[in-house]
């Protein structure tokens, strides 16, 4: 009998294996995220942009563009603009050159630009304007990572996305060390506050230089969670921007930025990687979901057999359509869902609201031709 107990213990081992591997695959794939109402809008705006969506009257709030103005639109559920707003690049109501994003505020709006931060009734009057105290325009995304509302000190204060507040270079390796992911705002107090910092293992600190970092981020109640664009770890912090929990999500797939060289030699260095990172889209939180879309990147030997045929460079429009955007859903810090592709009439996840429904824009480039009316999708995570 003792000959035989390895290969028994080998056998049992296995069966273990395999019964745990089966329970995760059957607990992985729960939930998935369906798309079950829309909403179409009568207006010339191209693709807009889900700032938010209130609490209360359930309107959406949109930023978009019609024709060369920038439009802030207040839509209810039948797609009526039941208000609107022309933001200009000068003037007592304008936020800045750029319109950035937006989020409903008290009974108005909060607006950011390039440089402000501004406050408006609900008939967009201008209540309040602040001085963004940091400027780092290459950190700044138009009509992405709209600002959210966190609970601090009993009342709600502004988490926003506006770059670094460090003076180091982009160059320098202690950008990177001082990097703080986000900015919390106090808009009674009128101050600014750095909020998260990456953990000293993460590959930002790694002694690369990375030239553009995109926070994705979420608040539930007074914690908020966020992420890196080619990153994989999920932060959650408190209302002070301390970390409180690490999450790596289960990208499949992934391949890992690298970098550039620190110091100048690094700005040469791009444009010219013979790999595509994989990086992160999109991060909502519904229902007690967190809900991640990306795109898994590309390795070199993938790369390869895209080569343009004379050799020089790369196919970039095949490179895109093999490189997919995918879903994934955690739960508790737990994959729910399999991986899926993002449904190809969605452009991009939006925005999530507190009855845990998610909005998408519509990808236009699916449809064969213009479409007269925009629409809009309602989305939610449902048990299989």
């Amino acid at each position: 009998m003792r000959i035989f107990a390895p290969l028994c213990l080998l056998i049992f081992l296995f069966a273990c294996e395999t019964s745990e591997k089966q329970i995760a695959k059957k607990d992985a794939s729960k939930y998935s995220l369906e798309i079950v109402d829309s909403i179409q809008v009568d207006r010339l705006i191209g693709t807009p942009s889900i700032a938010s969506v209130h609490p209360e009257t359930e309107n959406l709030l949109l930023l978009a563009n019609e024709g060369d103005k920038s439009m802030v639109l207040i839509i209810n559920q039948d797609g009526e603009v039941v208000n609107e707003f022309e933001h200009l690049k000068e003037g007592p109501t304008s936020a800045g050159e750029l319109l950035v994003s937006a989020n409903f505020y008290e009974d108005g709006f909060v607006i950011i630009g390039y440089g402000n931060i501004l406050t408006y009734d609900a008939d967009f009057n201008v209540k309040k304007r602040l001085k963004i105290p940091y400027d780092n325009a290459s950190m700044v995304f138009i009509y992405s990572n709209h600002p959210k509302f966190i609970e601090r000190d009993g009342r709600p204060h502004l988490l926003i996305h506006y770059g670094p507040a460090t003076e180091k270079s982009i160059i320098d390796g202690e950008f990177y060390n001082e990097y703080n992911l986000l900015a919390l705002v106090d808009l009674e107090n009128e101050k600014f506050e750095t909020f998260g910092q990456f953990h000293e293992g993460s590959i930002f600190r790694s002694g690369r230089a990375y030239y553009i970092i995109q926070t994705f981020f979420q608040t539930i109640g007074n914690q908020a969670k966020a992420i890196a664009g080619y990153d994989s770890v999920l932060y959650t912090f408190d209302n002070r921007g301390n970390e409180v929990k690490r999450t790596t999500i289960p990208f499949d797939e992934y391949v890992v930025f690298k970098g550039y060289t620190i110091g100048p030699a690094g700005l040469e260095e791009q444009g010219k990687s013979n790999y595509t990172p994989g990086r992160v889209t999109r991060f909502l939180h519904a229902d007690g979901f967190d809900v991640f879309t990306y795109r898994s990147g590309f390795t070199t030997e993938r790369m390869d057999q895209y080569r343009n045929p004379n050799g020089a460079g790369y196919d970039r429009e095949a490179i895109n359509e093999a490189n997919p955007q995918k879903i994934i859903i955690l739960k508790d810090g737990k994959q729910v869902s399999n991986v899926s592709l993002l449904p190809e009439k969605i452009s991009s996840l939006s925005a999530s609201d507190r009855s845990g429904n998610i909005w998408a824009t519509q990808n236009v480039n699916a449809l064969e031709k213009e479409p007269e009316l925009v629409t809009i999708y309602k989305l939610r995570i449902q048990a299989k």
